[in-house]
C-alpha cells in the first residue's frame, strides 16, 4: 500500500492549545529572568497563549486539505499566520505590547525570519522571548515528520542556532539586597560624589535643586550623604537632572562596577598611551556641557494645594532657570503650598502655568476663589435645587457648577458657591 503524504504543518485545536499553554508559561518565566516588569510578564503570558491564533483563520484554507503535502504557495500563506494573529488581537483591543509580540514572534535575531525580516534590536523584546519559547515548546512535542525531543536535546538544538534566535538581556535580581543598600548608603554616597565632582558646595547644590522644583536645605542634602535621610523618587530624578547624571538605576547600587576588571582597565590605558605616543592621535579636549538659562517670572506668593493663599497677579520676580527645565508654552511659575495635590505635586515645588480663561474637565489649573489662590483639578457638577437659579442665565439655560478637586483623598471637593468670585488663571503644564 502506498504511503500517504503529510502536511508539514497539521492543525489540531487540542494540540495548539497545549502548545500555547506551554509557550505562555515559559514566556512569563523567561520575561522575569530578562528583567521585564510584572505587568509585561503577565501580558507576555497572554501573548504566549494567543501567539498562534492566526492559524485559526488559516485552518479553513490550508489544513482542510487532509494529508496532502503543502504547495509552495500554501507555505507562503502559512507564514501569514503572525499577521493574521495581529489582526485578530488588534480587533479585540489587546495591548500594543501583546499585539506586537504576536506579530513578530517568527522574526529571527539574524534577520532571517518573517513577516518583516527584522533583526537584532529591531525586534520587540516580547517577540524575541516568544520566539525562544515557541521553538523550545515545538521541539518538545511530536510533529508529523518527527518524534518529540528530550529537553536536553531541545536545548542542544537551540544552542546550535543561538545566533538566530537567542539574544536576551538576562538580569540576575538575586544580587540586589535592599537592606544592604540602606546600610551602605550607596544612594547618598553617589549623590555626594557627583556633587563634589561638579564643584558644588552644599549651598550651591541647594540653590540648583530649587530650579528643578525641589526645596532642600544644605543640611538636608548633608543628611543624604550621611545616610540619616534619603531622597524620594521625585527628588532623586531632580538630582540626576541637576547634576547631569545620565545613568541607570544600577549606579545607585553597591553592585555598580566598571565593565572591565583592573587588568582590563590597565590594558586600555596602555593601549591609549601607545596611540598617543604614535603621534597620530591626540587627546581631545573635554567638552563641558553648558546649560542654557532663561529668565522666567515666578510669583512671590504660593498657590495653595491645601487651604488657600492669596495670589497677587502683580507680585512676580524674574528668576533664571535651565531652559530644558521649563516646559514649552509656560507664561509664569508659581510655588506650591500644602499637600492636597500629593503625590503629583509637592509642597515647595514650582509648577509652570500657561495663562488661559477656561479649562476642560480633568485639567489641572491655577484658580482664584474669594481672593485665595489654588492649585486644583477642574471639574463640574450639576447644581442642587437650592443653587439652580443662581446657575441659570437670563435665557433659561442651566450652567454646570465648577468644582475644584484634590489628588489627596483626605481633602474634600470644593464646589464654587453662587455669587462668589471665581477665576481660572491658567493651565498647569
Amino acid at each position: 500500500m502506498k504511503k500517504t503524504g503529510y502536511n508539514i504543518i497539521q492543525f489540531s485545536l487540542s494540540k495548539e492549545l497545549q502548545h500555547g499553554m506551554m509557550v505562555s508559561i515559559l514566556a512569563g518565566e523567561l520575561a522575569r529572568k530578562a528583567g521585564l516588569s510584572e505587568e509585561q510578564c503577565h501580558e507576555l503570558s497572554i501573548a504566549g497563549l494567543l501567539h498562534d491564533i492566526g492559524k485559526l483563520e488559516m485552518a479553513k484554507y490550508v489544513y482542510q486539505k487532509g494529508q496532502k503535502p503543502l504547495t509552495i504557495e500554501e507555505i507562503k500563506y502559512v507564514r501569514l499566520h503572525p499577521t493574521l494573529g495581529y489582526a485578530i488581537t488588534s480587533q479585540n483591543h489587546y495591548s500594543d505590547f501583546i499585539i506586537k509580540s504576536i506579530l513578530y514572534h517568527h522574526e529571527n535575531y539574524d534577520g532571517s525570519g518573517f513577516p518583516s525580516n527584522l533583526k537584532e534590536d529591531e525586534i520587540p523584546i516580547g517577540a524575541r522571548i516568544l520566539r525562544i519559547c515557541d521553538v523550545f515548546a515545538a521541539l518538545m512535542y511530536d510533529r508529523p515528520y518527527r518524534r518529540d525531543f528530550s529537553w536536553e536535546k531541545a536545548v542542544a538544538i537551540m544552542s546550535k542556532s543561538k545566533a538566530k534566535i537567542l539574544s536576551l538581556p538576562i538580569t540576575n535580581h538575586a544580587n540586589y539586597n535592599a537592606e544592604t543598600e540602606r546600610q551602605e548608603n550607596v544612594i547618598g554616597a553617589r549623590i555626594d560624589e557627583a556633587r563634589r565632582k561638579a564643584g558644588l558646595s552644599l549651598v550651591d547644590f541647594s540653590a540648583l535643586l530649587r530650579q528643578y522644583g525641589v526645596t532642600m536645605s544644605p543640611s538636608g542634602i548633608n543628611k543624604w550623604a550621611k545616610g540619616s535621610a534619603l531622597p524620594n523618587a521625585y527628588q532623586l530624578v531632580a538630582v540626576c537632572h541637576a547634576l547631569d547624571l545620565d545613568v541607570d538605576v544600577s549606579y545607585f547600587c553597591s553592585s555598580h562596577t566598571p565593565v572591565l576588571n583592573d587588568a582590563g582597565l590597565a590594558k586600555v590605558r596602555e593601549y591609549k598611551d601607545d596611540l598617543i605616543a604614535s603621534g597620530k592621535y591626540k587627546p581631545q579636549p573635554k567638552v563641558v556641557s553648558i546649560l542654557k538659562y532663561i529668565e522666567m517670572p515666578v510669583s512671590n506668593l504660593a498657590v495653595s494645594a491645601g487651604t488657600g493663599e492669596f495670589l497677587d497677579e502683580g507680585n512676580f520676580e524674574m528668576v533664571s532657570f535651565p531652559e530644558k527645565s521649563v516646559p514649552k508654552g509656560a507664561d509664569f511659575g508659581v510655588r506650591v503650598s500644602g499637600d492636597s495635590m500629593e503625590p503629583v505635586y509637592h509642597d515647595g515645588q514650582i509648577v509652570w502655568v500657561e495663562e488661559c480663561e477656561t479649562l476642560a474637565v480633568g485639567e489641572v489649573g491655577i484658580f482664584v476663589y474669594d481672593g485665595d489662590g489654588y492649585l486644583k483639578v477642574y471639574s463640574e457638577q450639576e447644581p442642587n435645587e437650592q443653587q439652580r437659579d443662581a446657575f441659570t442665565d437670563s435665557y433659561g439655560c442651566l450652567h454646570m457648577q465648577p468644582v475644584m478637586l484634590s489628588y489627596n483623598q483626605a481633602y474634600e471637593p470644593k464646589a464654587i458657591m453662587p455669587a462668589s468670585r471665581f477665576q481660572v488663571v491658567g493651565r498647569v503644564l
